[in-house]
C-alpha cells in the first residue's frame, strides 16, 4: 500500500493490484509423499495451501504431489503410488550427493531440497526460485489435447515433460501408520510423462482420457540436464 497525502485537505491511497496469475513466475514444487507416512500429511496439507492461497509474492505455485512405492509394504498400498515417481525423487538424491531418500520431501524448481511440511521454509525457497530467470512456457487445452508453446530457445539438451493431476483427492486409510485417518492430498500426480528434447516452438500432446475427478490439469515443464526445471505452464482441463 501506497499512500500519497494532499496538502491540508486529505489523504489519497493507492491500494497495489494483486499481481495476476500471467504476472507471476511459475514455480514448480514437486512433493514426494506416501499415505503410508505418518509425517507425510502435513507435508500434503502445506503443498495444498500453496496450491490454493498462493501465499508467495511474484510466484504462481504449480504443485506436483508425487507418491512414491517404497512404503507400500509397510501396511498400506497407496493407491497413487507409482516407482517411476520413486525412481524421480532417487535421480534428484543421486545428483545431489546423497545415498537415500526420505517423506516428505519437496524439491523446488528442481534444485534445492526441504522436509515438505516445513511451510515457512517452502515458501523462501519458492520466493527465490521466483527470482531467477524462467524460459516463457504456455500450454492450452482443447478436448484432450494439450499444446504446449515454449518462448525461447532452451538450454541444449533440455527434455520437455508432462505431468497430469487430480485435484481434490481424499482417501480414508485402512492399516499402517495413518489408519483411521482420511487425508486430503495437493494436486496428485496421476501420469508423468518425457515428450522429448525440447525447443522453441509448439508441440501437442494427446492427454489421452480424462479422469473422472472434478478437477484435473495439465502441466508441462523444461527440465534441464542437470535435473533443474526451467520454465513451466498449467491450465485445467
Amino acid at each position: 500500500m501506497t499512500a500519497n497525502p494532499e496538502p491540508v485537505v486529505t489523504t489519497a491511497v493507492t491500494h497495489r493490484a494483486e499481481p495476476t496469475p500471467s504476472e507471476r513466475v511459475p514455480v514448480v514444487v514437486e512433493l514426494f509423499s506416501s499415505e503410508g507416512c505418518s509425517s507425510c500429511p502435513p507435508a500434503d496439507e502445506a503443498l495444498r495451501a500453496l496450491d490454493e492461497e498462493q501465499p508467495v509474492d511474484g510466484a504462481l505455485v504449480i504443485p506436483l504431489e508425487m507418491h512414491v512405492d517404497y512404503w507400500n509394504d509397510l501396511g498400506w498400498a497407496d493407491p497413487f503410488s507409482t516407482s517411476e515417481l520413486s525412481s524421480r525423487q532417487q535421480a534428484y538424491s543421486s545428483r545431489a550427493g546423497r545415498r537415500g531418500v526420505f517423506t516428505p520431501e519437496a524439491i523446488v524448481d528442481g534444485r534445492g531440497s526441504i522436509v515438505g511440511s516445513n511451510r515457512e521454509g517452502l515458501a523462501d525457497m519458492v520466493r527465490r526460485a521466483a527470482k531467477t530467470a524462467h524460459v516463457p512456457v504456455q500450454i492450452r487445452i482443447a478436448e484432450d489435447k494439450a499444446t504446449v508453446t515454449v518462448a525461447d530457445e532452451p538450454p541444449k539438451g533440455s527434455s520437455l515433460w508432462l505431468a497430469l493431476t487430480d485435484v481434490g483427492l481424499e482417501t480414508h486409510v485402512g492399516a499402517g501408520e495413518n489408519r483411521g485417518r482420511t487425508l486430503r492430498h495437493g494436486p496428485v500426480v496421476r501420469r508423468l510423462v518425457r515428450v522429448g528434447d525440447a525447443s522453441r516452438g509448439a508441440v501437442v500432446v494427446d492427454l489421452g482420457k480424462r479422469s473422472e475427478t472434478p478437477k484435473s490439469r495439465a502441466v508441462a515443464f523444461l527440465e534441464a540436464n542437470d535435473g533443474s526445471i526451467l520454465g513451466a505452464g498449467t491450465a485445467e482441463r
